[in-house]
């Protein structure tokens, strides 16, 4: 039933595609759109890969705005989560990775809204901004973009995956196409299939290039933002938690920062943490004998408020990681292009 189910699925989805192909219902901005998307859900570093867009991006003199639904969130409409100066509200109301972003790109403009559109239209007005990253853009084919780079996790076999519902893709592989420039990450936890991955991708798009981005733990973060560097936790017995799109492999990141992992807590992405679950962690951590209790930054955003009235026991410990996009001179070309194509 649910590999029928996803043959409607990907009918639809393919159906939809070739509605905007056309270019006469999208709409489009007053300044260039990156858009930075997967075809598969969660897992494949799409958040770290905004932020790291956006610090490029303001390293070539530009002052980007992050276009986000803010997936989770309890406000509606249009909501600036950042003004360039830190977030001006709560995780609740702007979701939480848009309120990561918020925290972490002090000097972006984010704004979450359904209509993309709009949130960009307030950026350019408002904010003055010269460029939009338009995050989880690759579905979003009602706004026009100038340069579409998709996220391909290299730790995953993508050619086994189905659509939704039977399986975690979005669209067919047939939508790889669209894509201008592809980004494999997790290259660090790639399986040996590499080859045939990027044969892949060749055979679905290819006149779009494949680039490789790495992977940099730089340390632990806190509740309250005190930092550590990584020796901190080296050969500490560590609990996992975790509410992403694929917490297996960021329990193997855990490992390869030199925690022996005790136990693993998964949650489903986007979870809201509540006093049973920290009560529930309390009694994993002292089972597994853990000595802290790691999870991601966006993990962090939920759990912060709810440690700051009770422990768990231990330390808690957000393992911080980078994305580094590739430094390879044809990747800043397209960037370039894309940018100056609008321009002129």
């Amino acid at each position: 039933m649910l590999a029928t189910l996803g043959k409607v699925y990907a009918s639809a989805t393919r159906l939809r595609a070739r509605l905007y192909a056309g270019g006469r219902l999208r709409r489009r901005l007053g300044r260039p759109v990156v858009s930075v998307g997967n075809l598969t859900l969660g897992g494949t570093g799409k958040t770290p890969c905004v932020e790291a867009l956006a610090r490029r991006l303001r390293r070539m003199g530009l002052k980007p705005a992050v276009l986000t639904r803010g997936y989770g969130r309890s406000s509606r409409g249009v909501v600036v989560v950042s003004a360039g100066r830190g977030p001006l509200v709560g995780w609740r109301e702007a979701g939480d990775e848009a309120y990561l972003l918020a925290t972490r790109l002090e000097a972006s403009v984010v704004v979450a809204a359904a209509n993309r559109h709009a949130a960009g239209r307030l950026a350019e007005s408002a904010y003055g901004v010269d460029v939009h990253i338009l995050d989880d853009g690759f579905q979003h084919l009602r706004l026009e973009r100038d340069l579409d780079l998709l996220l391909i996790d290299a730790s995953r076999d993508l050619a086994s995956e189905r659509t939704l519902p039977a399986g975690r893709l979005r669209e067919p592989l047939a939508g790889l196409a669209r894509a201008d420039l592809m980004l494999l990450t997790r290259s660090h936890q790639a399986r040996a299939e590499d080859g045939a991955l990027e044969a892949l991708l060749a055979r679905y798009a290819p006149r779009a290039p494949v680039f490789r981005s790495r992977q940099l733990l730089k340390g632990w973060v806190e509740p309250g933002g005190a930092r550590a560097g990584l020796e901190r936790w080296k050969g500490a017995r560590a609990l996992v938690v975790s509410a992403i799109g694929n917490p297996a492999q960021f329990a193997a990141d855990v490992a390869s920062a030199g925690l022996e992992v005790a136990g693993e807590r998964a949650f489903r992405d986007h979870h809201a943490y509540d006093g049973a679950d920290l009560e529930s962690l309390a009694r994993a951590a002292r089972a597994g004998r853990a000595d802290v209790v790691v999870t991601t930054l966006k993990d962090l955003v939920r759990l912060e408020v709810l440690l700051a009235d009770r422990s768990l026991g231990v330390p808690v410990a957000a393992l911080e990681a980078e994305l580094l996009l590739p430094e390879d001179p044809a990747f800043q070309d397209m960037l370039e292009a894309a940018l100056g194509r609008k321009a002129a």
